[in-house]
């Protein structure tokens, strides 16, 4: 199952409360609501969403922007381009942990 936005204001929904995604691959730059923001909330959810594993994903690759990303509660930091092989990796290793 997956779950979109295209404004980042999405972490309240049914789909994230209730744990039907297995792991959220977060832009970092969206309106309304940044990836930071995003992982916050998500992160401060009840019960187990609150666990739920969050890849951030952005095109700002600085050291900064991946302690930010850590700061906000994320498991791990991609940067855009993405590299596939490295996807692959991110998302394998996340999965295992989930399931």
């Amino acid at each position: 199952m997956y779950c979109w936005s295209t404004t980042g204001k999405w972490p309240l929904t049914p789909c994230v409360q209730i744990r039907r995604s297995t792991f959220v691959l977060m832009d970092i730059h969206m309106p309304v609501m940044n990836g930071i923001d995003a992982a916050i909330a998500i992160r401060q959810l009840p019960g187990p969403a609150s666990l739920l594993p969050i890849v951030a994903l952005t095109a700002g690759a600085l050291q900064e922007d991946e302690q930010a990303c850590m700061n906000a509660g994320m498991n791990e930091f991609l940067s855009k381009p993405v590299d596939v092989p490295k996807l692959r990796q991110v998302l394998a290793r996340q999965l295992s942990v989930t399931h």
